[in-house]
């Protein structure tokens, strides 16, 4: 072979991966071009973050209805140097008048546990929860126990909570949150607040992958979704759950050995999302809501649920 008819051969190699390439991106490329389609043509400009809905005028769609009981459940494993200073931080911080935490803690996990009742003996609207199993297990674990817990409450205590909001103890929520979240039920019967990170240094390759992934997908594809099936996937916290749904979702689940229904799938490490998928064509509405509050959050002007996401490649990785 000659050296010219190598270089003919490599240049046809080449030619041949870039068009394979080529139409592997197109591919790639078409569920974006019809993602972002339907978001400027159909969603754009009457939900989502270029709406500019105010808390004010949500208040107004709704009636303005009064504040009613709202429940917010913090499973903990393994936080007892941050559960004491995140909860405090997070109860200075609401502005509502009817509002209980219930955490979730476990039986073999003593130092949460007394974290835990620190917060528990400082403030009468909150209560902890001792799994039966012990830990670590999954989420979805710890949240039904304290469902299960949250209905005996409800019993005993005469009351009934209008929604039930599911957080992590990190978690910094919007001041007016229960506010909105309480109004919000009047439009949908599960609501979710856009997830977004605090500010991370540029150098943080991994955090800002998070970052970037976590505005576009509630920002626009979660959106579409919804406006596609009605459904928007839970995303795991600043999720807020009507009594109908927690109901409805009772009734198409199992129990456990302890009798404990199995409302969240204890198989599944996406176990919000799992629910959303099984709820779907059950008669509920979903919403994913972009609001301006009244009381700003930090970073941002809407009414968000922020967080630190993993800074490290490993930390992601499971």
């Amino acid at each position: 072979m000659l050296v010219t008819d190598a270089f003919v051969l490599l240049f046809l190699v080449t030619q041949g991966l870039f068009l394979v390439a080529s139409y592997v991106f197109a591919v790639s490329g078409a569920d974006d071009l019809f993602v972002d389609t339907l978001y400027y043509t159909f969603v754009a400009w009457y939900r989502g973050p270029l709406v500019g809905r105010t808390e004010e005028r949500l208040f107004e769609e709704t009636g303005h209805v009064p504040p009613r009981p709202l429940a917010i459940m913090l499973p903990a494993w393994d936080e007892a140097a941050i559960l004491y200073p995140a909860v405090t931080g997070i109860m200075r911080r609401l502005d509502y008048p009817s509002y209980w935490i219930f955490i979730g803690v476990y039986p073999n996990d003593e130092a949460t546990q007394k974290a835990a009742n620190r917060l528990a003996a400082e403030h009468d609207n909150l209560r902890v929860v001792t799994t039966n199993n012990p830990g670590p297990t999954c989420k979805a674990d710890c949240v039904n126990t304290i469902l299960a817990e949250i209905e005996r409450f409800e019993q005993e205590q005469n009351i009934s909570f209008a929604g039930i909001v599911m957080q992590d103890a990190e978690d910094i929520l919007n001041s007016n949150a229960l506010h909105i979240f309480n109004a919000s039920l009047e439009l949908a019967d599960v609501v979710q607040l856009p997830v977004l990170s605090l500010p991370r240094r540029r150098r943080d390759l991994t955090a800002g992958h998070y970052m970037d992934e976590f505005a576009e997908f509630h920002s626009k594809e979660v959106l579409v979704r919804g406006f596609l099936t009605g459904t928007v996937p839970g995303a795991g916290v600043g999720t807020c759950y009507s009594k109908k749904t927690i109901e409805t979702a009772k009734s198409i689940s199992g129990t456990d050995e302890n009798g404990i229904p199995e409302i969240f799938n204890i198989s599944s490490l996406t176990e919000d999302y799992d629910l959303a998928m099984r709820l779907t064509g059950k008669g509920l509405t979903h919403r994913l809501l972009w609001v301006h509050p009244a009381k700003k959050s930090d970073h941002t002007d809407f009414a968000v649920t922020q967080e630190l996401f993993p800074s490290g490649f490993w930390q992601s990785v499971r």
